[in-house]
């Protein structure tokens, strides 16, 4: 269980048409740099939530490097809400 996934998704966004292979590349950098080096692993977060009327998608993680003033360290990327 290195691997912590996690997911918050506003039911709003649930339809929404985004572009295809969007996340993965996110997902697997924070696999790559927060989960593989560390042998406790680490929790990787993926919020979708209704920003105006765009959707905005956040990856963070608790990977190395990670500094408790600082919080979790995460991309994002919005879209035009399209359904």
């Amino acid at each position: 269980d290195r691997l912590r996934p996690s997911f918050e998704l506003d039911p709003r966004v649930a339809k929404a048409r985004l572009p295809s292979l969007l996340l993965q590349p996110l997902v697997e950098n924070a696999i790559k740099y927060a989960v593989t080096p560390q042998e406790d692993g680490a929790e990787i977060a993926v919020t979708a939530r209704l920003a105006g009327d765009r959707v905005q998608i956040v990856v963070s993680d608790t990977g190395p490097g990670l500094n408790e003033s600082r919080g979790r360290p995460s991309v994002s990327a919005s879209q035009p809400l399209s359904t």
